[in-house]
């Protein structure tokens, strides 16, 4: 019992962890379309980051023993028949653009003061959350079943192929939400494509697997 308790408690949360994931991926599919629907039947126009608002100081966390920067809320200024309104993004993020960055808003032509940004919102974060959270359960499902045996064999490595698809994925799903000044951790999403890409094409082309063939023993 007590030895077959580690894998209840692990199967238990890798379970919880995939229901999770699902749910935010189909929470985020859901918000995504809504607001296409609306911005398609909003105006267009052109507004400028006028402000923005701290949500969360940061600091350190002890429970992951990291450290995490300050993140904001946008504020963005628009006109419609000359006059201001403002909108603000409904999530928060550690990279502020600089102060008059342009951005593409939607707002209903009905009441001005209704509005969406463009680019990245709140539910497009919870689709790239919901990735994330549904990916990585499945990577260690998968590497359980492989180390059943329960994959079929072929020459292509199939695992190296999940890994490298989650690990591309998350990058780009990161990618989607850059934005602000250029700074150095924006490299980290395009090593994760890159490293997601040669996993794949090293599942393909270079998996060291190859048809055994049957060798006589040799007689004296």
């Amino acid at each position: 019992m007590k030895k077959s308790l580690p894998i209840v408690i692990s199967a238990f949360l890798i379970i919880v962890a995939l229901l999770a994931g699902i749910w935010m991926l189909a929470t985020g599919l859901r918000d995504t379309a809504a607001q296409n629907r609306l911005k398609a039947e909003y105006q267009a126009v052109e507004g400028h980051l006028s402000d923005y608002t701290l949500q969360s100081e940061g600091g350190y966390d002890f429970v992951r023993r990291k450290h995490s920067g300050p993140t904001y809320y946008l504020t963005y200024t628009y006109f419609v028949d000359d006059v201001p309104y403002t909108v603000t993004t409904d999530y928060s993020t550690g990279s502020v653009p600089e102060l008059g960055s342009p951005r593409t808003i939607y707002y209903d032509p009905a009441d001005p003061g209704r509005a969406i940004p463009g680019g990245v919102s709140g539910s497009g974060v919870m689709m790239v959350a919901g990735v994330m959270f549904t990916a990585v359960p499945l990577v260690f499902i998968l590497g359980f079943c492989q180390m059943m045996g329960w994959l079929p064999r072929t020459r292509i490595e199939i695992m190296d192929l999940v890994m490298g698809g989650v690990t591309a994925a998350i990058g780009g799903g990161f990618l989607l939400l850059m934005e602000g000044p250029f700074h150095l951790m924006m490299l980290i999403p395009w090593l994760l494509v890159a490293a997601g890409v040669w996993l794949v094409i090293r599942g393909i082309f270079f998996s060291g697997k190859s048809k055994k063939k049957d060798v006589k023993p040799c007689r004296k």
